[in-house]
């Protein structure tokens, strides 16, 4: 946002100060931050139970078939090094970006 900001200053600055480099837009009103903050909220909670929702449906879609690949419920090296590196991929591209 910061680079778009920068790089095309004349969308967020009104038509007529377009050339000028002192020109600012006028900050929003208190209403208008305050409902932008409630919507940006209630829309990131909605997307979160929906994406929370996806997940669970899907483990349960697919939790028979891991189960019959298991068998016993006992894990072996080979499974728990497949666990960690999924486990270390995970956490490098949430950590590194």
């Amino acid at each position: 946002m910061f680079v778009q900001a920068v790089r095309h200053r004349d969308y967020f600055l009104p038509a007529d100060a377009r050339d000028s480099e002192d020109a600012h837009a006028l900050p929003p009103t208190n209403r208008v931050a305050a409902l932008g903050a409630a919507l940006g909220a209630a829309l990131g909670a909605a997307q979160l139970l929906a994406c929370l929702g996806a997940v669970v449906l899907l483990a349960k879609a697919i939790s028979p078939q891991v189960e019959a690949a298991l068998g016993t419920g006992r894990t072996t090296v080979l499974q728990g090094a497949v666990h960690l590196v999924i486990f270390a991929v995970c956490l490098f591209t949430t950590v590194v970006p």
